[in-house]
């Protein structure tokens, strides 16, 4: 049947989906910064949260700022509720020289989410380092 195949294509992909997530958190572990960044570069197209949780931090980590922030903003139109990533998202964008994006996200954080006082401090801090 049909409901059945699908199912099971289902069930392959997110299969897959995990041992690329696997493998790339390894690589990460690893410390193998080529491999990792090669890797991701091979399988970009994946927009999958559990290849992104892993991908955006790891090429953060390591230096690949850019690549970071893009992964970040996938990131947020996957999971708008987690402000772990808009937040993460503003700090690569600032490393990548990117001052008045990181500027840009960091306004409209307060707007999109209900800050606790410490993300509140945090953002103030940021802005104003950005200043």
């Amino acid at each position: 049947s049909t409901l059945s195949s699908s199912s099971a294509a289902s069930d392959v992909y997110k299969r897959q989906i995990s041992y690329l997530s696997l493998k790339l958190r390894l690589l990460l572990e690893q410390k193998n910064a080529d491999g990792f960044i090669q890797y991701y570069r091979q399988h970009n197209g994946t927009d999958n949260s559990e290849w992104l949780t892993v991908a955006a931090p790891g090429l953060h980590m390591l230096g690949f700022y850019q690549e970071a922030a893009a992964a970040y903003e996938r990131l947020i139109h996957q999971q708008p509720s987690v402000v772990n990533w808009p937040m993460a998202m503003s700090v690569a964008l600032a490393e990548a020289g990117e001052s008045g994006r990181a500027k840009q996200v960091l306004a409209w954080l307060p707007e999109r989410y209900p800050l606790n006082p410490a993300q509140r401090q945090w953002v103030a801090q940021k802005a104003e380092a950005l200043q």
